[in-house]
């Protein structure tokens, strides 16, 4: 369970509807990340560009960041 509680779609005001529909046209689904930067949808374009940011200046394949990721998350038995 994590600590900040997601935003589900049945509580989700018209501006966190409006990225969760985002999310499931880019993605499929909503992502765990939105539905907790959700609390605070003005936040998200900064946190974007710092993701954006952080995946240009690194010089690792994406697929090895990915893997990183996946067992960060494993070792804080953190479902992903």
């Amino acid at each position: 369970m994590p600590r900040i509680p997601e935003v589900q779609d049945a509580e989700a005001t018209p501006a966190q509807k409006r990225l969760f529909d985002a999310d499931r046209a880019a993605h499929g689904q909503v992502l765990n990340t939105t539905r907790i930067y959700a609390h605070r949808p003005e936040a998200i374009p900064a946190l974007q560009g710092l993701h954006s940011a952080l995946a240009e200046a690194s010089n690792l394949p994406p697929a090895l960041v990915s893997l990183a990721r996946l067992r960060v998350a494993q070792i804080n038995a953190c479902p992903f």
